[in-house]
């Protein structure tokens, strides 16, 4: 099977917590991932909120520099940024994270930073002046803009700044599970306008109560009646969150497939699990 996950944080937890991504307990590691017959794995380096200036941008280095030892092999392996703090609130920073192979940044995490407030913030601000100079600079470049995390009010001025088609690389479905995390349908329906991606997050939380396979599909089933058949993906959030064991770690990967196979039909599968991310990135990273 073929696998395109949009975002996971073990490269992350590979530097905090000095693990090599080849052999770990983690989710994710080289040897758990012999399953796949083509992986394409985006790694986020993910920003903590307390982080600022050249703070941030000491750590963003420190964990870029984990990514490159141990992906330097990886095929498909993608870099993204977890938080836009890692901008350090520069705009001409847009460019070196551009030049260091950074292909997604999603704007926030939980709370404010230089360009957001995140859905946890204290009060939802949007963007700011700097954040939409800095969406626009990305979209430039080639820099993916990623929603998840993102406060609603910066949803939509993200829609006003630039025409780009952004994604969200790690949510699910508010209308099934009404957490601040999850995406309204009117947003979804804007990504499946602009021709985005969504991937579908694997937390317990943001999928509901109950088997998460079937949660899974049930958040895919109800993105797919909105008119997402080209934009679903998946965002699994891989050493991130917590993760029920019948979905967790990627050598559960072809059981979920088979999963997605049988409910949907192949055609569909095959889509939400590889095609769909990889012709967006075809089409709007990869080509730049």
């Amino acid at each position: 099977m073929k696998f395109f996950d949009l975002h996971c944080d073990t490269i992350t937890e590979c530097y905090v917590k000095n693990k090599k991504l080849k052999t770990n307990d983690l989710d994710i590691s080289l040897e758990k991932a012999e399953c796949i017959d083509k992986w394409n794995q985006v790694f986020a380096i993910w920003m903590p909120d307390e982080l600022r200036g050249k703070e941030a941008e000491d750590y963003y280095c420190k964990v870029l520099e984990k990514f490159k030892e141990e992906c330097k092999d990886v095929k498909g392996a993608i870099l993204a940024v977890e938080g836009g703090s890692a901008l350090a609130g520069k705009l001409e920073n847009v460019e070196k994270l551009y030049r260091d192979g950074v292909k997604i940044i999603t704007l926030t995490w939980n709370k404010e930073n230089e360009l957001a407030s995140g859905c946890f913030s204290d009060e939802d601000k949007g963007l700011t002046s700097f954040g939409k100079e800095a969406v626009k600079e990305m979209a430039k470049s080639g820099i993916v803009p990623d929603v998840s995390h993102l406060g609603e009010k910066g949803f939509y001025d993200l829609c006003e700044a630039t025409d780009f088609p952004f994604i969200a690389s790690h949510s699910d479905v508010y209308a099934l599970e009404n957490h601040p995390r999850n995406l309204k349908d009117e947003q979804i329906k804007i990504i499946i306008e602009r021709k985005g991606l969504i991937g579908l997050n694997f937390y317990n939380k943001f999928l509901g109560e109950g088997n998460s396979v079937q949660k899974l599909l049930d958040h895919a089933k109800h993105i797919l009646l909105l008119g997402g058949t080209d934009v679903l993906a998946l965002g699994s959030d891989f050493d991130g969150c917590t993760i029920n064991e019948e979905i967790k770690g990627i050598e559960k990967m072809p059981a979920l497939y088979n999963a997605f196979y049988s409910y949907f039909g192949r055609t569909l599968a095959d889509k939400i699990f590889f095609e769909n991310a990889d012709n967006y990135f075809k089409r709007q990273v990869f080509t730049k």
